[in-house]
């Protein structure tokens, strides 16, 4: 029997983090979630996952702390770790050709992408 995958969701919005949460759960992956960066650079230095979603725009109580600071963890730490950034706003060319190979998805799309990708 084949291990369970394993998938961090990093986002600030709790009801984005329970609704990605279940879409990944019903496609079979363990889930642990983050809500803000130090829980997820936590997250992926203490496990290994196949599948990271990372909100770009991560906020606390008193900045804009920037999720792609924990995509370049990710990325430097956990390199066969694949990753989705999710964000409310699209980025521009020049932020899409930073994240590569990492995919990107607007939030206003992120059931369809999401449950293409996975499937």
């Amino acid at each position: 029997m084949n291990p369970r995958k394993r998938a961090l969701i990093v986002d600030d919005v709790s009801d984005w983090r329970e609704e990605i949460k279940e879409l990944l759960q019903d496609k079979g992956f363990a889930v642990v979630t983050a809500s803000d960066k130090q829980a997820a650079l936590s997250a992926v230095s203490q496990e290994n996952f196949d599948f990271a979603i990372v909100d770009v725009n991560l906020t606390d109580e008193i900045h804009n702390v920037d999720g792609l600071l924990v995509f370049r963890y990710i990325r430097n730490n956990s390199p066969e770790t694949a990753v989705v950034l999710i964000s409310a706003q699209s980025l521009n060319a020049q932020e899409l050709e930073f994240i590569h190979p990492a995919r990107f998805i607007e939030k206003s799309n992120i059931w369809r992408e999401l449950s293409a990708l996975l499937d």
